[in-house]
């Protein structure tokens, strides 16, 4: 149940299965906040903003 535009990448859990952590990309930040609205009544979440070094260096080309 993701808006569309928004698009999972990768996930993982720690090894104590205590949490698990999901890379996700969007364009719009909006759609990233309505799949939290979806979900938040079973998980919480903690936001982390990263900006790929590999594509910032492929746009500054």
């Amino acid at each position: 149940m993701m808006p569309e535009g928004l698009q999972y990448i990768d996930s993982w859990v720690e090894v104590n299965f205590n949490r698990c952590f999901q890379l996700m990309e969007c364009n719009d930040l909006r759609l990233l906040q309505e799949w939290i609205f979806q979900w938040q009544d079973l998980v919480e979440f903690e936001i982390n903003f990263y900006r790929s070094v590999q594509r910032d260096s492929r746009d500054s080309y």
